[in-house]
């Protein structure tokens, strides 16, 4: 855009600028990701949970509640499962344990002194037996009646 200022033709960049170059109108990526977000979700007992509702994070005694709303949250949408376990300092690998037991058993099924029986159960569970292609067996052979 070209302006005349104090009699000098000046070129102007459209929009503002940040000091790296970057367009300071743009919305940034992240900015874009909350504009995403929702607000709140359904918590585990059907109450809606925001960001405040959350267990703090310096949290270490994970009872079922707690990881119940974690997992909601992530779920929700509220926080990405990446976020949640820096923000908690969890493992990849425990928050999907989380999401399983609640799968296989509900919410109850992420209780600590219930976590040896669903284990177990899950092994006494029958396994479908794996489809193995029938044998074909040969006629068996007629002695000729050639003499």
């Amino acid at each position: 855009m070209t302006t005349h200022y104090r009699g000098r033709a000046v070129d102007w960049p459209k929009g503002r600028h940040n000091r790296d170059g970057t367009d300071a109108l743009a919305p940034s990526a992240e900015s874009l990701a909350n504009a995403a977000r929702p607000v709140s979700v359904p918590g585990p007992g059907g109450a809606r949970i925001t960001l405040a509702d959350l267990p703090p994070p310096t949290t270490t005694r994970w009872v079922v509640r707690r990881k119940a709303e974690v997992l909601a949250a992530v779920n929700g949408g509220l926080l990405t499962a990446s976020e949640a376990c820096a923000r908690y300092g969890l493992s990849p690998e425990e928050l999907e344990l989380w999401q399983q037991a609640v799968d296989r058993a509900g919410v109850p099924g992420l209780r600590v002194t219930r976590i040896q029986l669903y284990r177990e159960l899950d092994r006494i569970k029958p396994q479908p037996k794996p489809v193995v292609p029938a044998q074909v067996n040969p006629a068996p052979i007629q002695p000729s009646l050639q003499a």
